[in-house]
């Protein structure tokens, strides 16, 4: 009985412990390309690849701003007030390597500098902010949404385990003589 109970306070313990499980971008690798002024020409780069996760991934990316790339967003900000020339296409190709498919690119409300245009496919996502001119500290917010299925966290698995202990205990005692 003694065994049961410290087996039981173990795993609620370890339930505590645990950390959450990781189901987006944080883990993988981005390379970022800048094109200019088309997407046939890269203007500079690539740089990278880099691990997704460990802060901000580019700090310098071009002269003019950091990248950082969080599990579920891609956040551009502006480090220098400048007026990006006009092209087909003045921005950034961020091409990801062992994460979920990128299965949705969206602009987050707290943008302070809608790109001109955004796309997605697969491992890529390309915005392009050809002819804006952005403010310091001005930001470019993207959602990304990937395939990644909700892994259960390592607490939820110890719960249910801590949970069927004691069922299981409760049907022991109910069976054993008086």
């Amino acid at each position: 009985m003694r065994l049961f109970f410290a087996l039981t306070a173990l795993f609620v313990g370890l339930s505590f412990l645990s950390t959450p499980a990781s189901a987006g971008l944080v883990g993988s690798n981005v390379t970022a390309t800048l094109y200019y002024p088309n997407l046939s020409t890269v203007f500079a780069g690539p740089s990278g690849p880099v691990a997704v996760g460990g802060g901000i991934e580019f700090p310098s990316l071009a002269f003019d701003g950091t990248l950082d790339v969080t599990d579920t967003q891609i956040i551009w900000t502006a480090t220098l007030a400048v007026t990006y020339g006009a092209g087909a296409f003045n921005g950034f190709d961020l091409l990801f390597s062992g994460a979920p498919t990128i299965t949705n690119v969206t602009v987050d409300g707290s943008t302070t500098l809608s790109p001109v245009s955004f796309s997605f496919n697969g491992n890529d996502v390309k915005f392009n902010l050809a002819g804006l001119s952005p403010t310091i500290g001005q930001k470019t917010v993207l959602d990304v949404t990937t395939t990644a299925t909700a892994a259960p966290e390592p607490g939820s698995l110890v719960l249910i385990g801590s949970v069927l202990l004691i069922l299981v205990n409760k049907q022991l005692r109910q069976h054993q003589p008086r």
